[in-house]
């Protein structure tokens, strides 16, 4: 009997991939509920760690099932709820498909959160608008210190995220040389 080593190596692959996005999946599900005061951003640190290892349906899924489960946790499930999801897993597939395969530096994902905590922040802007009746300026005048801590806080825990991911690699890369 003929073993197929590749097979093998294929499978190991896969299931490595699968417990790599689980452990992410609920990383970002305990951070968003145990932190939640904190307004802490995890998604485009995780996502740019995520992103050579799958592709953009799996990104998409990833971030819809993050709202969708986080809302029904809070018992906050609405017309937001759709909103969100689709806004960030949104972002996340356009995350994937610029940096599917490319090896991504420290400035480069600072500017892709920053750039993704604004476009989200300015699609979900209109909810409040939308759904509770609140004036445009307000909303507007409300979002911008909102926004401006989103994006810092979001870039911090990228360049956190990143810099454990780099340590770790060094240090698995030299344990196997």
């Amino acid at each position: 009997m003929k073993v197929d080593m590749k097979l093998i190596e294929k499978k190991n692959i896969q299931i490595d991939r699968s417990i790599l996005l689980i452990t992410a999946w609920f990383t970002c599900l305990f951070m968003r509920t145990s932190l939640q005061h904190c307004a802490i951003d995890p998604f485009p640190g995780f996502l740019l760690l995520l992103n050579r290892q799958f592709n953009q349906l799996s990104c998409f899924i990833f971030m819809l099932m993050q709202f969708f489960v986080f809302d029904y946790i809070n018992d906050a499930i609405g017309g937001w709820t759709l909103i969100t999801a689709i806004s960030y897993a949104s972002i996340a597939v356009y995350l994937n498909f610029y940096t599917h395969n490319k090896r991504i530096t420290i400035a480069q994902s600072i500017l892709y959160t920053a750039t993704a905590a604004i476009c989200f922040d300015a699609i979900t802007l209109w909810i409040g608008p939308l759904y509770f009746g609140q004036p445009i300026t307000s909303a507007l005048i409300g979002q911008i210190p909102f926004t401006i801590d989103h994006v810092i806080r979001a870039c911090l825990f990228n360049v956190a995220i990143k810099a454990i991911y780099e340590q770790t690699s060094c240090i698995k890369n030299k344990q196997t040389t």
